[in-house]
């Protein structure tokens, strides 16, 4: 573990902004990593993938322990599952699974509870109340034509007591190598948005859209919101311009750009046309003005950025670091100052750090 001060101030017409990083993990390859409050103790924890094991570390990296063996998500959630008030980690790759949080998280056990091993080949887990009966249910996809689901993606009711009934949302028309999705609320009903990123899967390079129907149990219906999106791989809606709909910020993970699809004319606002890679992605208010920002990190750029929203669907492109490679962001007030920080999972850097905020 390391600290050290990246020395560089980005300024803006608005604010001046610093990045303090700290390295909580150096060695293997990691997929995946999320921040949280795991024992409600009002301090954040890390939780990351990497040497095949889970590990569950402090935000100063001074303390870390593995919480599972033999587990790699490639990506993952955290909700209380349980209904207990304390914070669960969920997470998906060849099984779909949850690690139920202990009353001590330093010294007690986390205990494995599978959801799933239905779904071959999960790339994105996210977690909701989809039909608001006051229990966390859990989503996620099937990149591949195996299993019971093959290209599907899937919410998987929580019935309580690690019992779970299943039903697709998408059913085997997420072809295309099914990347991350977003749930979220579209005409007054439940939808999803996603990225399918192509070669070797077939028919994919698109980012599309899943609108529910009357009932949530029955498969949704299926458009495209853009075509021959080389690499499409990451989505998020939003309304960025405060116009009362819904834009879609899009990420080419394996390919080039990062853009926004606007909602109300559906047409094309370029971000960034040349980092490569942009995996990852992740949306808040970064800088405190009250509009959402964009985070991403270009794996074959080796570069953390982030976008300020300058208003009118204008992003200003700053640099965090170099040397970075992810597939993994999130957008987290590690430290609990009012802050947003941002937390890197570093896939080919193979490491774990975050960018506290300072101004």
């Amino acid at each position: 573990m390391k600290l050290f001060i990246i020395s560089l101030i980005f300024m803006s017409s608005t604010l001046a902004v610093e990045w303090q990083a700290t390295e909580v993990y150096k060695g293997k390859r990691c997929n995946t990593a999320i921040a949280a409050d795991f024992d409600n103790d009002g301090s954040v924890e890390i939780i990351f993938s990497a040497e095949n094991n889970m590990f569950l570390v402090s935000a100063d990296g001074k303390k870390k322990i593995t919480i599972a063996k033999k587990v790699r998500p490639i990506h993952s959630a955290s909700a209380d599952i349980d209904g207990d008030g304390d914070i669960d980690y969920i997470g998906g790759l060849s099984d779909l699974f949850w690690l139920e949080a202990p009353k001590n998280i330093w010294k007690d056990e986390w205990q494995f509870h599978l959801i799933s091993n239905e779904l071959k080949g999960t790339h994105a887990v996210e977690t909701l109340d989809m039909d608001n009966d006051g229990k966390v249910d859990v989503i996620a996809n099937s990149f591949n034509d195996k299993g019971k689901y093959p290209n599907s993606i899937c919410w998987f009711k929580n019935l309580g007591d690690n019992k779970w009934q299943t039903y697709k949302i998408a059913d085997k028309n997420a072809e295309g190598g099914s990347h991350y999705f977003k749930i979220f609320e579209l005409d007054g009903k439940k939808a999803l948005c996603a990225g399918a990123k192509g070669a070797p899967f077939k028919n994919g390079n698109y980012f599309a859209l899943y609108k529910s129907t009357d009932s949530l149990t029955s498969p949704w219906k299926k458009s495209l919101l853009l075509k021959d999106q080389e690499g499409a791989t990451n989505i998020y809606p939003a309304d960025f311009n405060n116009d009362g709909s819904i834009d879609y910020v899009v990420s080419n993970g394996h390919g080039k750009g990062v853009n926004i699809i606007s909602g109300k004319d559906n047409s094309i606002i370029k971000i960034d046309k040349d980092m490569e890679c942009p995996h990852s992605l992740d949306i808040g208010d970064i800088d405190g003005d009250g509009d959402l920002d964009i985070v991403t990190c270009g794996y074959q750029s080796s570069v953390v950025a982030w976008y300020e929203n300058t208003c009118h669907m204008n992003f200003k492109k700053h640099i965090i670091l170099t040397d970075q490679k992810a597939y993994d962001i999130r957008i987290f007030d590690i430290d609990l100052d009012g802050e947003k920080d941002i937390l890197v999972a570093g896939q080919g850097s193979n490491n774990v750090i975050w960018f506290k905020q300072t101004k």
